[in-house]
């Protein structure tokens, strides 16, 4: 959201699927990002739903979704290059 004022597409949806895809579509990040994160954030929904629904905590496992939690943290390295001063 930090670009929303030359962008002020980013801001017209809340939800994440929709948010990702004017992201794409204002070129902010690719295509191959795009479609990594919005597949990553869609499994990990999934999962959560499959853990409430089953009345177990929503706490993903070290093992759970381990690919797309690698190309999530890829990305946001390659965003985000450094780390924020504490």
């Amino acid at each position: 959201l930090n670009t929303a004022h030359s962008h002020p597409l980013i801001t017209k949806w809340s939800d994440n699927v929709r948010l990702i895809e004017t992201l794409v579509t204002d070129q902010l990040i690719s295509e191959k990002w795009g479609n990594e994160l919005k597949n990553a954030y869609l499994k990990i929904r999934n999962l959560a739903h499959q853990k409430a629904l089953q009345g177990t905590p929503n706490l993903m496992l070290e093992h759970e979704l381990q690919t797309e939690r690698q190309e999530v943290l890829e990305i946001w390295h390659k965003v985000f290059p450094t780390e924020p001063e504490v």
